[in-house]
């Protein structure tokens, strides 16, 4: 009986017929390829060498996570889990294994995995598991040669983390690897802060074919160190609103954002508080309750190393060195401008933009009121829609000898508007002649006003489609109404309608010339 080992134990005829056939059948120019001694089953005293691999073998300038990276505590190997179905071990010696006929041996030191180098089928693994930084670029090297790929035979060679074998090689491919050769892997997608298996394996049958390995390197780019680039108001200044949110910004995708990373800087207000986050990556939104009283708000971010870019801390490692306070300031008022429009009042923001824009001066000014909840008459439309369209310091031209309707005298007081919103062709009036100014301004009818005011004379909406239930395809005012929703100037009144009966009120006209307008 015969034992196949990669050097000694062959007789001589198997030994003879091995040479010849090999003579015969090796490509012109390919080293002799012996077959391989069987690693003995040596016991080591295992070495602590190579455990970061010298940077002139593997180039690249960061460190080597694989444990004894060229295998020079040999086997049975600490860091290396070893199999071989034939040979014990991949990993050889010259002294045991041979050099086959020159196919085979290290790169440096006295060890190397030698994959193959028999005629019988054989498969054999090399593994490690080691754990993976997170946020790094990460970066799977190793030299590797072909020493001898025999016609006849079948060799594959693969290397891979958690059974992905990224690199395949098959013996046909001698003459890319006629030496040792670097070989790069990308395996980044693993770099997620948990360990993984590093693996090696080959298949060979049929003839003799030589895989070596050799020099393996793990390596990791540094995590890049996350800084805030920003923090800036996410809602208009000058606000009465119980809450704020401020947009913050880093400079890298980061985790472990919460309420304690962040202080605030204010003057006049009472109480107010970091009350939530929300977000992910390199933007969160910090929502802060204002408090009372009025004053102004800033928020700081402060750094106490728990934000995180994988491992690596906002500004570096320390506490304090991330900290930013350049951001934006709220003005915050609890005070209002009309008295009849408190700043928990649901329009409020709008009203407060179109006195600011001065686009009204509200309804009465001893006191200051607003009148929100009155009605809009078409008069008060046209010095309204005249103003949005113009900018505050318009005046409509003198209106002259007539109005052109003979139910607004040239004594009106909103003669000159009325005249001049026809004269742009946004109305034409309410009947034969007569504009109607008394009388009240319809939703349906303000989708037509403002969409003419925004795009012009001869502006059509598209077709309607039925969008909300109480506006059916085929109402007069269907594709103006829907139009007005496409441009997010209105959602409608409630869930899914629009109420275009209703009449509009001074509330509702302020948000939809706001919108219409973009007012600051």
């Amino acid at each position: 009986m015969i034992t196949i080992e990669r050097k000694l134990i062959f007789n001589c005829a198997r030994i003879c017929t091995t040479l010849l056939l090999v003579a015969l059948l090796l490509p012109t120019g390919s080293a002799f390829a012996e077959p391989r001694a069987q690693t003995p089953g040596l016991i080591v005293d295992p070495k602590n060498e190579n455990l970061v691999m010298d940077m002139n073998i593997i180039p690249l300038a960061i460190t080597n996570l694989i444990q004894d990276p060229s295998f020079e505590a040999y086997t049975p190997n600490p860091y290396w889990s070893e199999s071989s179905v034939i040979l014990t071990t991949p990993l050889c010696t010259i002294a045991d294994c041979g050099n086959g006929g020159g196919t085979a041996g290290p790169r440096t030191g006295s060890v190397w995995a030698w994959f193959g180098g028999t005629e019988v089928d054989e498969q054999a693994t090399l593994t490690q598991t080691v754990f993976f930084p997170s946020c790094a670029t990460a970066t799977l090297q190793f030299y590797y040669w072909i020493g001898a790929a025999q016609p006849g035979g079948y060799g594959s060679f693969m290397a891979g983390v958690d059974g992905n074998t990224p690199f395949i090689s098959g013996m046909s491919q001698i003459g890319s690897y006629p030496t040792y050769t670097l070989v790069s892997i990308d395996v980044s997608s693993f770099a997620n802060g948990a360990a993984h298996t590093i693996m090696f394996h080959a298949y060979t049958y049929g003839g003799i074919v030589n895989f070596n390995l050799d020099d393996v390197s793990l390596s990791f780019s540094a995590c890049s160190i996350p800084n805030v680039t920003s923090s800036v108001r996410a809602n208009a200044d000058i606000t009465g609103a119980t809450d704020v949110n401020f947009t913050v910004t880093f400079s890298q995708p980061v985790t472990g954002v919460d309420t304690g990373d962040f202080s605030l800087t204010s003057t006049g207000v009472s109480g107010p508080a970091v009350t939530g986050v929300s977000g992910s990556g390199s933007v969160y939104t910090v929502t802060v309750n204002t408090g009372s009283g009025s004053g102004t708000i800033k928020l700081n971010v402060m750094d106490n190393d728990t934000i995180l870019n994988g491992d690596a801390p906002l500004g570096g490692v320390g506490t304090g060195n991330g900290d930013f306070t350049g951001g934006e300031t709220y003005t915050i008022t609890k005070t209002w401008i009309f008295g009849d429009v408190p700043a928990s009042y649901w329009a409020n923001s709008f009203i407060e933009r179109l006195y600011n824009a001065s686009v009204t001066g509200g309804c009465t000014t001893s006191p200051l009121n607003y009148c929100p909840e009155s009605i809009v008459t078409r008069a008060q439309m046209a010095v309204f829609l005249l103003r949005g369209m113009h900018g505050s310091s318009y005046t409509p031209p003198a209106v002259g000898a007539s109005t052109g309707f003979a139910d607004v005298p040239v004594g009106y007081w909103a003669a000159a508007w009325i005249k001049q919103l026809a004269a742009e062709g946004i109305t034409s009036g309410c009947g034969a002649g007569v504009y109607c100014p008394d009388a009240t301004v319809t939703r349906a009818q303000m989708a037509i006003f403002l969409l003419r005011a925004k795009h012009g004379l001869v502006y059509t909406p598209p077709a309607a489609t039925g969008v909300f239930t109480d506006v059916p395809v085929g109402y007069w005012a269907d594709k103006w109404i829907e139009q007005l929703a496409a441009e997010a100037i209105t959602s409608g009144c409630g869930a899914g309608v629009y109420c275009p009966d209703a009449s509009v009120t001074r509330a509702q006209m302020a948000v939809f010339l706001v919108k219409t307008f973009n007012l600051p």
